[in-house]
């Protein structure tokens, strides 16, 4: 039920913003266009009800299309930024009226200026999202040993605008990067796997990964069928991963070498998921732990894990969710990025590769998290 309203209101927000864009940029277009009066309002606005609808049109009609998701992702993004614009806008025009200040065609003007403006930062989002940055941390742990690089990277959401051709360029940076191990947290699917074809040739990707040590990963919220379409699980996702060397650990703990292990954790949403104390007793050694969602950190840390590395958050992705992950970690007295630290135990917790919805990010970077780790007695 309670789902349900979220997405009714949320639709209805939707179409207030795009009716009141509509409206915006049909009195823009008339002003700058007399001629365009002239002509039926439906010229203007089947098409523009297209440009709302991308995204329904995609989920009915185009499942195939990573272009039409594409577009629709953007446009919806692009719609709140452009009702923020145009809100502001009009804040401007009521102060200026009140003021009595009277500026001919000032209306159209700000108007333009903030379509401009929304444009800029739409492609500056899309550029800003293609371009992968190498974070770098260096920790010491407990432990024996000598220094180990693990390269993390997260939330690579494989299925929706994110093909193969992505897929190759994350491949390539971590390689680039020669770490001893690569770790996986998460989010390494998504629900939208177009075709067979395409999952062989992120497999055959996946398995060029080069980790003289190991790769491992642990599933996230998004390697389940969450929206009851059938099209993935943490079964698929397992199973699709069995050809490369990559070690999936869900609520298990792999000997890495002598004293030093790797446990991964199923998602905090699966209710099987095992407790932490549960999972890391008994283990005498240096524990890294893989856990997606950044939200345990003090249980772990209670269970005897040394070093946590996350991802889940992609830190908000876009302005300004960024706050809004920011406020909503601490409350769980964790971090949504970077570094954090307790009594004995630290964690890592990623921005992500790749990103969800809009193929944007605004006030974040994609990365792959470099961690050089040294061991102390």
């Amino acid at each position: 039920m309670r789902w349900l309203l979220f997405n009714t209101v949320g639709i209805l927000v939707y179409l207030g913003c795009c009716s009141y864009i509509g409206i915006k940029l049909y009195t823009l277009i008339c002003y700058y266009n007399q001629k365009f009066k002239q002509l039926k309002k439906i010229v203007f606005w089947i098409p523009y009800a297209v440009i709302c609808c991308l995204i329904v049109i995609y989920d009915l009609l185009l499942v195939n299309s990573h272009a039409w998701r594409t577009a629709g992702m953007v446009w919806l993004l692009s719609s709140i930024y452009l009702t923020a614009f145009f809100l502001l806008t009009d804040l401007i025009r009521l102060i200026l009226y009140l003021l009595k200040k009277r500026i001919e065609g000032i209306n159209a003007y700000m108007t333009a200026q903030a379509l401009f403006l929304c444009a800029v930062l739409v492609v500056f989002g899309i550029l800003n999202a293609r371009a992968i940055h190498t974070t770098h941390y260096d920790i010491t742990l407990k432990g024996e040993g000598e220094r180990l690089r693990v390269a993390l990277i997260s939330d690579m959401h494989i299925g929706t605008a994110i093909d193969e051709s992505w897929v190759a360029r994350y491949v390539a940076a971590l390689n680039k990067v020669k770490p001893d191990i690569v770790c996986l947290a998460g989010d390494i699917f998504e629900r939208h796997i177009t075709s067979n074809n395409e999952t062989t040739e992120v497999v055959s990707l996946l398995k060029t990964i080069n980790a003289p040590m190991g790769v491992y990963a642990c599933f996230g919220n998004h390697d389940r069928d969450r929206m009851g379409s059938g099209s993935i699980s943490t079964i698929w996702a397992a199973n699709t991963l069995k050809p490369t060397d990559i070690i999936v650990l869900q609520d298990e703990v792999y000997e890495v070498r002598e004293k030093l292990f790797i446990a991964g954790r199923k998602d905090a949403q699966q209710r099987s998921r095992k407790p932490a104390d549960s999972l890391l007793a008994g283990i005498d050694g240096t524990i890294i732990v893989l856990d997606h969602q950044p939200k345990e950190f003090a249980l772990l840390e209670q269970a005897g894990a040394d070093l946590i590395l996350s991802g889940h958050t992609h830190k908000g992705q876009v302005f300004p969710a960024n706050i809004a992950a920011r406020l909503e970690y601490d409350k769980f007295g964790t971090t949504h990025y970077g570094y954090w630290k307790g009594g004995k135990t630290q964690a890592i917790v990623t921005s992500g590769v790749g990103f969800w919805g809009p193929p944007m990010r605004i006030g974040t970077r994609s990365e792959i998290a470099v961690i050089n780790i040294h061991f102390t007695p």
